[in-house]
């Protein structure tokens, strides 16, 4: 069985990114990651049914 005390949960949250370690890494890449995550975005629409034109990606662009 899996242990879940107080001290598990801390040790399990202290292994997570920072916010400033997230957007150190995101100014600090070379790609437009927007671009990417739209792309990751409509693989997920996709996956839970939703339907979306390739057009509709022209409109939403930064």
């Amino acid at each position: 069985m899996i242990s879940r005390s107080y001290k598990d949960a801390i040790s399990a949250l202290n292994t997570l990114q920072t916010n400033s370690q997230v957007l150190r890494t995101i100014s600090n890449s070379k790609e437009d990651l927007n671009k990417q995550s739209l792309s990751q975005m409509v693989e997920w629409l996709h996956r839970i049914g939703y339907k979306i034109f390739s057009n509709f990606l022209y409109y939403i662009q930064f």
